[in-house]
């Protein structure tokens, strides 16, 4: 176990490192934050096609109510979420 010195002087165990299942949900997480909303119109509501890609870029198609289509990778980061089209 490891020990890392507190502010006080005090000897605290340090927090167990995470697994590569947590760090693998947290980029998931991140990628999709990412990628939600449409470049055109900036709605979250998205139809996408779930094929399973597992690495970036991801190549699921995804279609907006505006018309747009293209694929998940192309969509874009939130710019402030707004609460009437949240999910």
């Amino acid at each position: 176990m490891n020990f890392n010195r507190s502010e006080s002087g005090l000897y605290l165990p340090s927090p167990p490192p995470k697994t590569v299942d947590e760090i693998a949900r947290e980029q998931r997480q991140a990628y999709y934050d990412a990628h939600r909303r449409c470049p055109r119109c900036g709605s979250n509501q998205i139809e996408r096609t779930t094929v399973g890609y597992i690495v970036p870029p991801d190549e699921n198609r995804a279609t907006c109510g505006c018309g747009w289509t293209g694929i998940v990778h192309d969509l874009v980061e939130d710019a402030q979420d707004s609460p009437e089209d949240s999910e």
